[in-house]
């Protein structure tokens, strides 16, 4: 599966893809997790939830109109928030 495809099915909540991009993120969330050497599983959880919410917030629309491509082009897309 392709990362956009993932990300979409993510944006609808699909739980696999959701997993699927932390997973993809995970080693820069532990990285990110360490203060003074040892990990922060309060920040982990954090750097997770802000993750979340940023799959959440993506814009496809303004991403693809950044690269000027439709994205029905991209792949197959039904916005059901219109």
């Amino acid at each position: 599966m392709e990362f956009e495809e993932s990300l979409l099915q993510a944006k609808e909540a699909n739980r696999i893809s959701l997993r699927t991009i932390i997973e993809m993120y995970r080693p820069l969330i532990i990285k990110e997790s360490f203060v003074d050497g040892f990990i922060n599983e309060d920040l982990q959880q954090n750097l997770i939830k802000t993750v979340l919410l940023c799959i959440r917030a993506f814009n496809f629309n303004k991403y693809n109109s950044l690269l000027g491509v439709d994205k029905k082009e991209c792949f197959e897309y039904n916005d059901t928030s219109k």
